[in-house]
C-alpha cells in the first residue's frame, strides 16, 4: 500500500512539472523566449527614453522610427525585438499624455497578454 502512495505521488509531481512545462510553453512561445524579455524591456526602454530626448531637442514628437534612427538617437536594430518583429511606438496626444512603446512579445501579435510594453 506504501508504495502505491509513493508511486502514485510521484506520477502527480511528474504530471505537474509537465503541465508547468505546456503551460509556459503557451505563454512563452519555444523554451528560450522567456530568456529575451529581458533584452525585449530594455529595447523598449531605450526607445521609449530616445523619443523623449528627441522630444526635448526637436520640441515635437518623431512622427516615426527613421525620425529617431536618421538623428542618430537609436540603432535601427532597436527597433526588432528579441523574437524578429518590429517595436511600435505612439506618441502623446496631450501634455499630460505619455510616449507609449510596444513589442508584440513571444507570440508576434499586438495586444496579447505577452507583450513588452513601457506602460
Amino acid at each position: 500500500m506504501r508504495a502505491g502512495l509513493i508511486l502514485c505521488g510521484v506520477a502527480v509531481t511528474w504530471m505537474c512539472a509537465a503541465f508547468g512545462l505546456l503551460a509556459s510553453e503557451m505563454v512563452f512561445g519555444r523554451p528560450g523566449c522567456r530568456l529575451r524579455v529581458k533584452p525585449a524591456v530594455l529595447q523598449v526602454r531605450d526607445i521609449a527614453s530616445a523619443i523623449s530626448q528627441y522630444m526635448i531637442d526637436q520640441n515635437r514628437c518623431p512622427r516615426t522610427k527613421d525620425d529617431l534612427i536618421d538623428n542618430q538617437y537609436v540603432v535601427r536594430k532597436t527597433f526588432e525585438d528579441p523574437w524578429g518583429t518590429t517595436i511600435t511606438f505612439t506618441c502623446p496626444d496631450g501634455p499630460d499624455d505619455e510616449v507609449r512603446v510596444r513589442s508584440a512579445g513571444p507570440d508576434h501579435i499586438f495586444g496579447t497578454n505577452d507583450d513588452v510594453t513601457n506602460w
